[in-house]
């Protein structure tokens, strides 16, 4: 059985019931919120620290809270609208597989976009490119991250303890920490627009 699976905390965002639900799956939501749903299993989870910290722990250290070898993570801004196993079977290959970013391919313009539009810390994210002077590349390439494939191999779980950490360090802009890690892991990147495809509907932030 695999796992679908989502965070939500704080009165950020509601919960989003799937417009389509594969059978075999298993659809969990961990949230501090009241939410009520047919098909997703609410997991309750207590928050001590930040609300956006504490969802990039689970989105990212996954293999702490997800007990099925493969999984996908979908950021709470979608909507699932696909069969699970039609989209797994076309588009996955070992041992995990990002979305590339449909706008931006390069590190150092997804940080002053950020930093423009105030999408995280703009001191900390400047530090970040920064420090990333010499390492990362230009044009290096850029993910979406609102959707990842991913298997719970000891490669795979390295790789996130290592992006974990690059966010504990820098800002919470999880696609900027995840361009330096990546540049160390062999990943198989999809082409898949967000913004016009059907399969996950974005819905950007319902704030409730």
């Amino acid at each position: 059985m695999k796992t679908v699976y989502t965070a939500i905390f704080g009165e950020y965002e509601n919960l989003k019931e799937p417009l389509v639900v594969t059978p075999g799956w298993k659809y969990i939501c961990f949230t501090d919120q009241p939410f009520k749903s047919k098909v997703w299993e609410i997991r309750k989870v207590r928050v001590d620290i930040n609300p956006q910290l504490l969802a990039r722990q689970y989105k990212i250290l996954f293999y702490n809270f997800i007990d099925s070898f493969e999984s996908i993570w979908v950021d709470g801004s979608f909507t699932i609208n696909i069969n699970l196993d039609d989209w797994w079977d076309k588009h996955f290959q070992q041992e995990i597989t990002c979305i590339k970013h449909p706008i931006r391919d390069c590190f150092y313009e997804e940080a002053l976009i950020c930093i423009k539009n105030r999408r995280g810390d703009p001191k900390k994210i400047s530090i970040q490119a920064a420090s990333y002077l010499g390492i990362v590349p230009e044009h290096n390439g850029l993910i979406q991250s609102g959707i990842l494939m991913r298997q719970k191999t000891d490669i795979v779980c390295q790789l996130c303890i290592e992006w974990y950490k690059e966010i504990e360090l820098h800002s919470l802009r999880d696609q900027l920490s995840f361009a330096k890690i990546a540049m160390n892991y062999t990943i198989n990147y999809i082409t898949w627009d967000y913004r016009c495809s059907p399969e996950f509907r974005f819905t950007g932030h319902s704030k409730k």
